[in-house]
């Protein structure tokens, strides 16, 4: 993994659509002034250009202030940009035969059950997602994991697992007493205001 960088507790992942590029901006200045460490940029509406503009700035942004952003894109558009890594949707990585980028970069995975968790060890994912623990406001039609299962499913893989979906700051030692390594949300982190 990444220079063999400890990955922070909480895993802060920015809301869908930026519909303005400043506002969406100032927002992730603003979780980055409220303390977060590692930032996944997911817009999945936005169309390969859009996003790889956001990206660009995005990168720098972080970059300055010494935090880890993965994309939330197409293995190409990852590539060819200089993050610090990538976070795969499921889909994504169960069409993967190996690892999509180098060693120096962080690759993070989605996980929803076994299969998924099975597939991540395979292609040696740096660490992976479990979700949804609860239910959310994002997916409010999905199956819940609930802890038991994110148990479970952590046990699985010698990687860190981050708890998502209906949690918050206040679910992390719960997450680590069943085997997670930290939490991760989009409303519990970036739809908070400084």
């Amino acid at each position: 993994m990444g220079s063999s960088i400890i990955l922070p507790e909480i895993y802060t992942i920015t809301g869908e659509n930026p519909e303005k590029k400043d506002i969406f901006l100032q927002k992730l200045k603003n979780c980055l002034g409220n303390g977060a460490r590692l930032i996944q940029l997911r817009a999945h509406q936005l169309k390969e250009h859009e996003y790889e503009e956001l990206a660009k700035e995005s990168i720098k942004i972080c970059a300055h202030h010494d935090v880890i952003l993965l994309l939330n894109c197409d293995v190409k558009i990852a590539g060819k940009l200089d993050a610090d890594g990538m976070h795969l949707t499921s889909s994504q990585l169960l069409s993967l035969s190996s690892r999509p980028l180098s060693r120096n970069k962080i690759i993070g995975a989605s996980c929803h059950n076994e299969k998924e968790v099975t597939h991540a060890k395979k292609i040696s994912v740096d660490f992976i997602t479990l979700s949804p623990i609860a239910t959310t406001n994002s997916h409010p039609e999905a199956k819940i994991l609930g802890w038991e299962q994110f148990s479970l499913l952590a046990s699985q893989i010698d990687v860190p697992s981050y708890a998502l979906g209906g949690v918050g700051r206040q679910d992390l030692m719960l997450s680590k007493e069943s085997g997670g390594y930290g939490i991760a949300g989009i409303s519990a982190f970036w739809n908070i205001e400084k």
